[in-house]
């Protein structure tokens, strides 16, 4: 950090596991044909990636005006239900956001924000679903369910602090 820029990484590593073995009621496909799954001590919880890396940075321009940017990336994550880590991960992803601000006194500004600069299409959720018992005309074979993240996404505003 200096008069003008600020930089900052981090880094989050998450062990988040089972200490000890349990049987589950899922509707993952590796359960049996009781709906069970059996978890071993030491497997992973779901939806808890083990790394998340952001760098951001912000440059004051000129005094009143001020640009930056994150990139952040998180790695793949068991979808809930797989609770016994059998089955494909969600996978990591990496997304950039840009920022921008103008400070038009000391108690307004202007910003604009880029959120998923590059588009990235992700997912940041994920379960299983139960196929029985669905309608006749749903055709459904694969219980996997994902949430999308969303997509590109501008804002600009203004903010007013009193």
């Amino acid at each position: 950090r200096n008069r003008r820029w600020r930089v900052t990484a981090s880094y989050a590593y998450l062990d988040a596991g089972f200490r000890d073995p349990q049987l589950l009621s899922s509707n993952s496909p590796a359960a049996d044909a009781d709906g069970v799954i059996s978890v071993r001590r030491g497997d992973r919880l779901p939806m808890s990636p083990a790394h998340r890396i952001t760098f951001t940075t912000d440059w004051d321009m000129i005094p009143a005006w001020s640009v930056g940017g994150d990139l952040r990336w998180q790695s793949g994550q068991y979808l809930v239900g797989d609770e016994s880590n059998e089955e494909p991960k969600l996978p990591g992803y990496v997304t950039v956001d840009l920022r921008s601000r103008y400070r038009l006194g000391s108690h307004v500004e202007l910003f604009g924000e880029i959120d998923n600069l590059l588009d990235k299409r992700h997912y940041s959720y994920g379960a299983f679903t139960g196929l029985d018992g669905l309608p006749p005309n749903f055709n459904l074979s694969n219980p996997r369910t994902y949430s999308p993240a969303p997509g590109r996404a501008f804002t600009v505003g203004a903010r007013m602090s009193l």
